[in-house]
């Protein structure tokens, strides 16, 4: 199966990872999905034409995108930042959060591409729908979503501003609790487990 714009042998593939991490993703850039009791966190966003795919990916997985809360931007090149816009538009109420250093490239892009440098060539990217500085991610930033923490790691190398995050992977494990309580069951060899986390 291929998508308009993939390079050739670049597959599309949407699957569960952990039982709360989920790769949405056209396959030439990844974009992963982390559900938690208070919405969605997703981790890049690609670039149009292949951004409609991600929220198809999405929904694929069972969840509906204008449940988005955060999208965190890994580097400020087009191929990774260039679908934010139009997640947020699926999701207004998502914020969209990348180093200081990796906003400053993304801000330059919009100005060059509006000012018809690098934006206004037939052959030039889509550079999909503009979005505005929103929140500036920091090295040790601890960003809570429900009960799921996400820790920000400051790594500079691919772009200055280059972050990466850890957080908890839960596999083999399910959510039954009715609304804000925490139950889950952890399926064993032996049976089921209950772990009640209120």
């Amino acid at each position: 199966y291929k998508l308009p714009g993939h390079t050739a042998g670049s597959p599309s593939f949407t699957f569960t990872v952990f039982d709360n991490l989920y790769y949405v993703g056209p396959g030439n850039v990844s974009v992963w999905l982390i559900p938690t009791t208070d919405g969605l966190v997703v981790f890049d966003s690609t670039q149009e034409p292949l951004v409609d795919h991600v929220l198809d990916s999405i929904r694929k997985v069972g969840f509906d995108p204008k449940n988005i809360r955060y999208i965190f931007l890994t580097h400020g090149h087009l191929d990774h930042f260039g679908g934010a816009g139009k997640l947020k538009q699926a999701a207004p109420a998502a914020r969209i959060a990348a180093l200081e250093e990796d906003w400053q490239l993304i801000e330059t892009f919009y100005k060059n591409a509006a000012s018809g440098r690098g934006g206004n060539n037939p052959n030039a990217r889509d550079p999909g729908i503009p979005f505005t500085r929103d929140l500036v991610n920091k090295e040790g930033d601890v960003i809570t979503v429900g009960k799921t923490q996400i820790k920000v790691y400051k790594l500079p190398g691919h772009t200055a501003g280059s972050p990466s995050f850890t957080f908890t992977v839960f596999d083999n494990l399910y959510y039954v609790g009715p609304g804000n309580v925490s139950v889950w069951l952890i399926p064993t060899t032996d049976g089921l487990v209950v772990f009640d986390s209120t």
